[in-house]
C-alpha cells in the first residue's frame, strides 16, 4: 500500500491546508488595516500556518513520488507544478482509482 492510499495521510494534509487557508481568509488583513508583521501574529496562528505549509509540501512530495513510482508521470509532474492536483491524486488514490500498472493483467 502506498502512503498516498492512506486515509489518515489524506485527512492530515487536507485538514492542514484547509485550516491554514481558512485562517488567512477569516483573520487576514482587511483593506483598512495595516499589514501585520510576523511578530504581531499570535502563536496559535503561527502553528496553524506552519501546519498548513508542512501539510501542503508533504502532500506534494508524497503525491509526486507515488505517481512516479506507480507509472503515472503526468500526475507526478502536475502534482509538482500545480499543487492542488496533488490533493486530487491523493484522494483518488484513497478511493482506489490508482493501482500499480500491470496488477490487473495478472488476474
Amino acid at each position: 500500500m502506498e502512503i498516498s492510499e492512506s486515509k489518515v495521510f489524506a485527512l492530515f494534509t487536507t485538514t492542514g491546508v484547509v485550516c491554514a487557508f481558512g485562517l488567512l481568509i477569516v483573520f487576514g488583513p482587511s483593506p483598512e488595516d495595516e499589514v501585520q508583521v510576523v511578530s504581531g501574529i499570535h502563536p496559535w496562528e503561527n502553528f496553524i500556518i506552519g501546519y498548513g505549509l508542512l501539510a501542503m509540501f508533504l502532500n506534494i512530495f508524497v503525491a509526486a513520488f507515488d505517481a512516479f513510482s506507480l507509472g503515472y508521470k503526468w500526475w507526478g509532474w502536475l502534482s509538482i507544478f500545480a499543487w492542488p492536483v496533488s490533493f486530487v491524486f491523493v484522494w483518488l488514490s484513497v478511493f482506489g482509482y490508482f493501482r500499480k500498472r500491470g496488477s490487473h493483467e495478472n488476474t
